[in-house]
């Protein structure tokens, strides 16, 4: 493998990059869901003909009369209808900024070996004679060659914002 960026020829960089962006995409959708379903069971009663009425909470409490010259004169019953939406608080997230970082790096090293193991003798019985004395000769080599390759690439996408 070369240092030339072909170690990331096998990955799926859409899918890499993509895969958050995209699960956020879908969180923002089951969050509307929710909101929706939320506003439909809670706010809003049964729809009729195609048109939704808003559900309401009476509540009735007495207050004073004050008279013109600010002296209380008496009190009064009143009833006030609430949506129900404006006093729950509603369930609506919203993601405002998404910042997504990615890096990769990949790394690969090759350790190739190359081993010549050799041996050998001098023939004629593989034996040589001076005088009353004689000696087996055997001639061996060894020869190890070993290289050291690093290679490794970076990728690397700083910052994706929806804003």
């Amino acid at each position: 493998m070369g240092a030339d960026g072909n170690q990331f020829q096998g990955l799926d960089m859409h899918s890499l990059i993509a895969s958050p962006l995209t699960t956020v995409c879908e969180a923002q959708s089951v969050l509307a869901e929710s909101t929706y379903k939320f506003i439909k069971e809670v706010g809003v009663e049964d729809e009729q003909d195609r048109v939704a009425q808003g559900r309401n909470s009476a509540f009735t409490f007495e207050r004073e009369i004050l008279g013109e010259n600010g002296a209380t004169t008496g009190r009064e019953k009143v009833r006030i209808n609430v949506p129900m939406l404006s006093i729950v608080a509603i369930p609506a997230m919203d993601t405002d900024n998404v910042d997504i970082a990615f890096d990769m790096e990949v790394k690969s090293t090759e350790k190739p070996k190359d081993i010549n193991d050799k041996e050998g003798s001098v023939g004629e019985n593989d034996k040589i004679r001076i005088g009353p004395f004689s000696a087996k000769v055997t001639i061996s080599s060894y020869e190890k060659k070993t290289r050291s390759t690093d290679n490794s690439a970076k990728y690397s996408v700083g910052k994706l914002s929806d804003r």
